[in-house]
């Protein structure tokens, strides 16, 4: 049985992007002595940062070089002189839990029943012996999906692999009513 795994749909790939300072004590018989520092662009996957751009003492292009590095793709960066990367094999990514951000090896693989197509409310049964079978693998915080969603919802998944969501509760700490609406519009009677 072929596999085939796919990234949830909310992964965007960097997990973190930041901005740090580097500092440095620089000494000099000529010039003398004083602290340096820089700022340095990282984006992170799985805890691993895979592209990395140092942008010496100015905070603004900083900024710039971490918009670029979220907007365009790791071969675009690649050939940027700007940009240190890591070759894609080595960015984690197969054999790692699926809930966007989080970086522990998974623990438990769950084949597809349907794949839904993104933003809209229709599906398409899997053709299993030519695609072979669509799985996501999360690790044990994340194996319970929840009943909300189309995609990524129990009811969506076979367990394939390890324990099914059943053995996997939600960890009691990230659990939290829905936030409701952030804008409450005022009705034209209320004005």
């Amino acid at each position: 049985m072929k596999l085939q795994r796919r990234r949830h749909p909310d992964d965007k790939y960097t997990d973190e992007a930041r901005i740090r300072v580097v500092e440095r004590y620089k000494t000099s018989d000529l010039s003398g002595d004083e602290w340096r520092f820089s700022y340095v662009v990282e984006l992170s996957r799985k805890g691993v940062v895979y592209a990395k751009a140092v942008c010496g003492n100015t905070p603004e292009y900083a900024a710039v070089l971490l918009s670029q590095g979220l907007i365009l793709g790791l071969a675009e960066l690649e050939t940027l002189d700007a940009w240190e990367t890591l070759p894609f094999e080595k960015i984690p990514d197969e054999g790692y839990c699926c809930q966007p951000g989080c970086p522990e090896k998974s623990t438990r693989k769950y084949a597809m029943q349907k794949e839904w197509s993104d933003g809209c409310w229709f599906s398409k049964d899997l053709d299993v012996e030519s695609s072979g079978v669509l799985y996501r693998e999360f690790c044990d915080k994340h194996g319970q999906r929840g009943d909300c969603g189309l995609d990524d919802t129990n009811s969506n998944y076979t367990c394939i692999e390890g324990n099914d969501w059943n053995n996997a509760p939600a960890d009691p700490s990230k659990i939290s009513e829905s936030i409701g609406p952030l804008v409450q519009r005022k009705r034209s009677h209320q004005v």
